[in-house]
């Protein structure tokens, strides 16, 4: 009997390793093989309305259909009533081995039910020389927004407008591309109420619509929205709503500004920080600051028990420093070296009494300096990086101030010591005793392997550079079954566990990547390793998101040669793309493979720049904007006073390269770049089988792939 339906994402999860031995019904092959016959990957989820994409691959000349669908599940009075709800198929020959089924679950399909409250599984069929039938599970995720190729963008000139005011308003489409697409739009504007105030069906532009709204002298005040609409010919829409404010309000004359240390320390003598109060024009704002500093970290029980703020006042004339005692601040918070605290700086203007406020804090950290693994290259499972025998190992340490800044002084040394762990005490090392341990003469380190060795490596002294970020190379010997890292720059220390990855036939391929950071249109290259000559072709997917969206071939003709591919960027594998290699190896009938995640930027290749000819100029006078730009290039620009920008911090209303690339699902990386290198990461994984899960693929195939580690608690 089956799971009840309520269980099936649940069990999904878990297939993610496991797929192969979760079929249905073990019906397996109709004949013996002595090898594989097939392989199959999907992602572990699907959606509604969206392509299921299956990848099939025969490992030779044995099948020459394969039919897949899709089979949902519910129960009703007690019976388990199973419908096919989607089903495609392939056909292959000898010179096309493989191929991608894709299947499509539609509501219609459904009859009326619910489909999220169906369990599903795959079905797989195969025929030709030999027949195959294998079954699994898959689980179905929601989205909260429809998968787009185009996004609608709206922009007003500004957000808060009064009575009487004229609204300027921009709509425009832009591709996955980051192009301008010309399709026609429907526009509408509702007021507070949802009182529709102005209409466009169908208008249209390739660099957008532009419009005005002129408010009444009595409008409604509240939050107003212009909802753009795009409809395409299957009657699917898009659309876009954006928000703009219509209220009575006095602009703000000047603004202000609280400057504090990116942290704290309770070794200083004090905290200083800077308040800083200028008109909008630039001239500064004379008054009085009233300064506050409060306890982010006073729990409510405390309230009663403890100081509620510390607070202290002096003259401002357009900037102020001041300081405060750590004896103050410590007799105000005992434990502050590992609180932080919240700082109100409220400035009122001499002449007119007007006040405004400006908020910061300071973090306090029990020393100024902090370590830890650059997490680029290595995967982190549970602390955890992985190394494939034989081959060099590098991580890095990245050493720095503890808002992430280099160290104000290079050249710190910083302490490497590292503990391996053997399977059996035959290793080449010679066993050592822990150093600096007073009876060390008289204790035994056991390993947690039966029979292993415990080896300590002699400790290793390294210069931290001017970028703050120390390259450790290990060479790991091939018996190792684990270890440990443990680095230490003054008082403050990092570790890191090694674990080894692990094949039945103890053959590996090992992946890199040379190429730097790159960006869409960019060739990056690949390194890849081998230590026994490959019984037959690598196989390289790119992957997004668990779907496969290139798949390549390369060849290694020989053991312990290194040979380079190259694969074009592309904007589907931006932002972050994965891409695992493999081959199937008939002398041990597994799959040997390795991967990593490696991002990729969108390429503006656009370059624009702005320029007023004077930074200052007298009210009633002339000023020159020069703007720069590719030939045939459209500019759109929108100028506003900065006082309505004080009132509106957000200003999200404006079209900024960050706020495309998030609607665009391109959300800015922060390169990871240390000692001028890209630090990707290595896909996670104890074994081939954990390493194609933290790839997001299923697996189905009548080769049982390794897995050393989780099959002990989940297959």
């Amino acid at each position: 009997m089956r799971l009840e339906p309520v269980l099936a994402l649940y069990i999904a999860v878990l297939s993610g390793v496991c797929a192969q031995h979760s079929s249905r019904k073990n019906r397996g092959q109709t004949q013996d093989v002595s090898w594989g016959t097939y392989v199959v990957f999907f992602h572990t989820n699907f959606h509604l309305n969206e392509p299921f994409e299956i990848f099939f691959r025969q490992l030779g000349d044995h099948y020459n259909t394969v039919e897949a669908k899709l089979i949902s599940e519910r129960w009703e009075d007690g019976k388990e009533i199973n419908k096919t709800v989607a089903t495609a198929s392939i056909f292959l020959t000898p010179s096309k081995m493989e191929g991608t089924i894709s299947l499509k679950l539609s509501e219609a399909a459904m009859d009326g039910s619910d489909y999220r409250y169906h369990g599903y599984y795959l079905d797989l069929k195969g025929s030709g020389k030999q027949l195959f039938e294998n079954s699994t599970r898959v689980g179905i995720a929601y989205r909260d927004e429809p998968l787009l190729d185009e996004h609608i963008f709206v922009q007003t000139d500004k957000r808060m407008y009064k009575t009487r005011q004229k609204v300027l308003y921009r709509v425009f489409v832009l591709d996955k591309e980051m192009k301008p697409v010309d399709s026609p739009l429907d526009i509408e504007i509702f007021d507070d109420k949802n009182n529709k105030i102005k209409e466009d069906i169908g208008v249209r532009g390739l660099f957008g619509v532009s419009g005005e709204l002129q408010l009444s002298d009595a409008p409604s005040l509240g939050a107003w929205g212009i909802k753009a609409t795009k409809k395409y010919e299957d009657n699917e829409t898009i659309s876009t709503m954006g928000k703009f404010f219509v209220s009575e309000y006095v602009l703000p004359k000047y603004d202000v500004q609280l400057k504090l240390p990116d942290y704290g320390t309770v070794d200083g003598r004090e905290l200083k920080g800077t308040v800083i109060a200028k008109y909008t024009y630039g001239k500064p704002v004379k008054g009085r600051v009233v300064l506050t500093v409060k306890n982010n970290n006073n729990y409510w029980k405390q309230e009663h028990f403890a100081p509620k703020a510390v607070q202290t006042q002096f003259e401002i004339n357009g900037e102020a420093e001041f300081s405060i005692p750590m004896d103050t601040l410590l007799k105000f918070d005992p434990d502050l070296k590992q609180h932080s605290l919240g700082v109100e700086a409220n400035v009122t203007e001499e002449e007119t009494g007007e006040s405004r406020v400006a908020f910061s804090q300071v973090n306090f950290v029990k020393e100024p300096i902090s370590i830890s693994f650059a997490d680029g290259r290595t995967y982190f499972h549970e602390n955890t990086a992985f190394f494939r025998p034989g081959f060099p190992f590098t991580t890095y340490v990245k050493v720095s101030l503890p808002d992430g800044r280099p160290l104000a002084v290079s050249g710190e040394r910083l302490r490497v010591t590292v503990t391996y762990f053997t399977y059996n005490a035959s290793s080449s090392y010679r066993r050592t005793v822990a150093p600096k341990t007073p009876t060390s003469q008289l204790m035994t380190f056991l390993s947690p392997y039966p029979g292993g060795q415990v080896i300590f490596m002699p400790e290793q002294f390294l210069t931290v550079p001017g970028n703050g970020v120390v390259k450790i190379n290990l060479n790991i010997p091939s018996d190792v079954a684990s270890g440990h890292i443990e680095a230490l720059v003054k008082t403050k220390k990092a570790s890191l566990n090694l674990s080894t990855f692990k094949t039945k036939s103890d053959a590996y391929i090992n992946l890199e990547m040379k190429t730097g950071y790159v960006k869409v249109g960019d060739q990056a290259e690949f390194i890849l390793t081998s230590n026994v000559r490959p019984s037959e072709k690598i196989t390289y997917h790119i992957l997004k998101q668990g779907k496969i969206l290139e798949t390549h071939y390369t060849n290694i003709y020989s053991a312990n040669t290194q040979i380079s591919f190259f694969v074009k960027m592309t904007v589907d594998m931006a932002p972050r793309s994965k891409i695992v290699a493999y081959y199937y190896n008939r002398d041990s009938d597994e799959f040997i493979n390795d991967g990593l995640e490696f991002a990729v930027e969108m390429n503006f290749k656009n370059d624009m720049s702005l320029r007023f000819d004077r930074s200052q100029v007298a009210p009633g006078s002339n000023v020159t904007l020069s703007a720069r730009a590719d030939p045939n290039s459209q500019i759109f620009l929108c100028a506003v006073d900065k006082s309505v920008l004080l009132m509106d911090q957000e200003n999200n209303n404006q079209i900024t390269q960050r706020r495309i690339q998030e609607e665009l699902g391109l959300h800015q990386l922060k390169p990871n770049i240390y000692n001028n290198a890209y630090l990707y990461s290595k896909l996670g994984g104890y074994d081939p089988g954990d390493l194609f899960y933290h790839a997001d693929l299923l697996f189905m195939s009548d080769v049982r792939v390794y897995n050393f580690h989780l099959s002990l608690h989940f297959c």
